[in-house]
């Protein structure tokens, strides 16, 4: 999470710096409040979406979960039925069907966690791209010129505008 923060931030500075290049003044001004508000968009859009993936990976890994305790991927290896009278031995009020549905709540919260996990790799994979995006971006740097070379170029743009 800290190195996600950090990324974040690291971010969206070149990003603003590219997207207001050569403004000044009101417009320099009008164009930050924009880039503010589509990059908030952006982020709430971005929620919404780590949201949707991360609740529809969750029965994908609670299959997989199942599959594996319950002895489907491998006949020999049947957890379920393991961790099942495990539960019953140090709870001895639990019932079998107590302890399965305890057991399937397990699995359910653990899936919400590996769903996450797929929300948030599906966002460092994003990031890598727009972050590869901005390292291509030409630069913004712009030459500062000294006083004679600005003279010709002022003289240059005269020459340009006579008719």
């Amino acid at each position: 999470m800290t190195f996600f923060g950090f990324s974040l931030a690291m971010f969206f500075v070149p990003q603003a710096v590219i997207a207001m290049r050569g403004l000044q003044g009101s417009q320099l001004i009008r164009a930050a409040e924009e880039f503010t508000l589509l990059r908030t968009a952006a982020g709430a859009f971005g929620i919404a979406l780590q949201a949707v993936v991360q609740f529809r990976r969750a029965p994908v890994h609670v299959l997989e979960l199942s599959d594996q305790f319950g002895g489907r991927r491998f006949a020999d290896l049947d957890q379920m039925t393991q961790l099942t009278d495990r539960l019953q031995e140090k709870l001895p009020a639990y019932s079998a069907a107590m302890a399965r549905s305890q057991v399937a709540i397990f699995l359910k919260q653990e899936a919400l966690l590996l769903g996450m996990n797929d929300a948030f790799l599906l966002g460092a994979f994003v990031f890598a791209l727009l972050a590869a995006f901005i390292w291509f971006a030409r630069s913004t740097h712009v030459p500062r010129l000294s006083g004679a070379q600005e003279l010709k170029q002022l003289k240059a743009e005269e020459l340009m505008e006579e008719p």
